[in-house]
């Protein structure tokens, strides 16, 4: 994959097929989105892991904060962060005039919280990684493609899927498959749909899948809203389509257009599933079915 020199702003746009599908799935999607950001906490309340992280607007701080210490949990100010609309990659700055976040870990302690901020000071990710619950097979790949560029990495986890056919014409193309995909996949993940709060190493980790696992448990027991339809959601045949810096993840019943890896040529996973929704259009190529 050749890097290009250009710096992508943050934005999501989704195109749907059909007015009926976004009547009836924009609302399901939200829904689903916010199971995976309850499971975010709840994974930490229930001693899943130790630390999550969030970004809080200066305003809602303080009940931000009470809420979670009724909870027995902890959030710690650590990152002044310019507020965004769409998915980004990485913090963008303050700037003046503009609304902005604090960011900072949510932690089960004190200890846990003030940990993550040492380790985040000292530039240790494999504590950081550690106290996120994060496989330490996940931390070492991340580690090695984002300090090499990629900023988002789907197409590296790709490669290194097991069960993978793959192909190289005029644009560079891998297809995934796999029982395990639903639990690891996080090409959705730019509007909320995912499972593993980490980019794995690879789809067919068994770590990343073990650990969604138990995620899956925590929800399905504190009868999470959505959990059902994030499940599915993520078990959609998908397409993540990549050149010069734009993502397209197209599914049977929308496209989202969102900032990803600077690149060329052009890179395509696709990955199958088993799921198609209800309005999904038809059509002859992937991810459509006749």
């Amino acid at each position: 994959m050749n890097l290009l020199k250009i710096e992508m702003p943050p934005f999501t746009r989704t195109l749907w097929v059909s007015p009926k599908a976004k009547e009836v799935w924009e609302p399901r999607i939200r829904l689903a989105a916010q199971a995976y950001w309850s499971l975010e906490k709840e994974t930490v309340k229930n001693g899943l892991r130790r630390c999550t992280t969030a970004h809080v607007s200066p305003d809602q701080l303080p009940a931000y904060s009470l809420e979670l210490a009724k909870q027995g949990l902890v959030f710690l100010p650590r990152l002044k962060v310019g507020s965004y609309n769409g998915f980004a990659h990485k913090h963008p700055p303050v700037e003046k005039g503009k609304p902005w976040n604090w960011y900072g870990p949510v932690a089960n302690s004190i200890e846990a919280a003030k940990e993550f901020v040492e380790a985040e000071q000292a530039g240790n990710h494999r504590a950081i990684g550690d106290l996120l619950g994060y496989p330490k097979c996940c931390q070492e790949f991340f580690s090695t493609v984002w300090t090499a560029g990629y900023v988002d990495p789907i197409w590296q986890a790709a490669i290194n899927t097991n069960a993978v056919a793959s192909s190289k014409t005029s644009e560079y193309s891998t297809i995934v498959y796999g029982p395990s995909l639903p639990l690891t996949w996080s090409g959705s993940r730019y509007n909320g749909l995912r499972i593993a709060a980490h980019i794995p190493c690879s789809y067919s980790c068994e770590k990343t899948r073990s650990g969604s696992a138990r995620w899956v448990e925590l929800g399905r027991t504190l009868r999470l809203p959505g959990l059902s339809e994030l499940i599915d959601l993520l078990n959609m045949p998908t397409s993540w389509d990549c050149l010069h810096g734009i993502a397209q993840i197209t599914t049977p019943i929308y496209r989202l257009v969102t900032n990803s890896t600077p690149c060329h040529p052009r890179y395509v996973v696709r990955k199958h599933g088993e799921f198609i929704p209800e309005y999904a259009a038809k059509g002859n190529q992937f991810p459509f079915v006749s």
